[in-house]
């Protein structure tokens, strides 16, 4: 049998991982605005967002002068945000194999580079 719980209930478990506490009767409103109203499968995506969301480096500096208040979290989605990847841990992901338009591409460029080479007589 399916877990049923109230708005209330649903918002108070989200509410009580929400770094930033502050105007709780707005966001019980904006909560309550929610289309689809929120159910116990929408609560456990929040609540995996938050994990890495109260991580990030603009979450936790100057004490979390920048976690959006609550209501402004809820009203602009924010659980449907991704993860930011810093472009250092981009650069140690391997790029895999290339695809079609990169091969096109660059073989575009060598007849490129040596059509120009030939026009300036330096031939390769």
């Amino acid at each position: 049998m399916p877990e049923t719980r109230t708005q209330w209930q649903l918002f108070q478990s989200v509410k009580a991982v929400y770094p930033r506490q502050h105007n709780v009767a707005q966001a019980w409103v904006a909560w309550q605005e929610l289309r689809p109203q929120p159910d116990v499968a929408l609560v456990a995506r929040m609540l995996e967002t938050l994990k890495w969301q109260t991580r990030e480096p603009s979450w936790t500096k100057d004490g979390g002068q920048f976690v959006p208040l609550f209501r402004t979290w809820i009203r602009d989605r924010r659980w449907e945000d991704e993860p930011f990847e810093p472009q250092s841990a981009m650069a140690l992901r391997s790029p895999g194999p290339k695809t079609r338009t990169q091969r096109v591409e660059e073989r575009n460029q060598e007849t490129l580079r040596r059509f120009l080479a030939r026009e300036r007589g330096e031939e390769p």
